[in-house]
């Protein structure tokens, strides 16, 4: 895959959003259909669930917290954000904002 980028969908990404949106819309449409699970599966897939949307509630409320003003839908990347080794961004090492 040397050479091969990503669509940029949009001059500000507006198109991945949208596809995160169909994306979340068909996972949460995913729980509705199939077969129901009953007994022992259920309820550790229910504990599990509950605790993972739990953690990734926290995990958000973190970085929003951690953003303050720099909070923007339009993000203007800066090549050494102040925040990031403090931000959950910069736990993962993910490089989602820094130029």
């Amino acid at each position: 895959m040397v050479g091969r980028r990503l669509p940029e969908l949009g001059g500000r990404g507006e198109g991945w959003f949208l596809l995160q949106v169909v994306l979340f819309g068909a996972i949460a449409v995913s729980g509705a259909v199939g077969p129901a699970w009953g007994g022992w599966p259920a309820a550790v897939g229910i504990a599990t669930g509950g605790i993972l949307i739990g953690c990734g509630g926290l995990l958000s409320l973190r970085g929003l917290l951690d953003l303050r003003e720099n909070l923007t839908p339009f993000p203007n990347p800066s090549r050494v954000p102040a925040w990031w080794n403090r931000a959950p961004t910069g736990w993962s090492g993910t490089p989602s904002t820094a130029a």
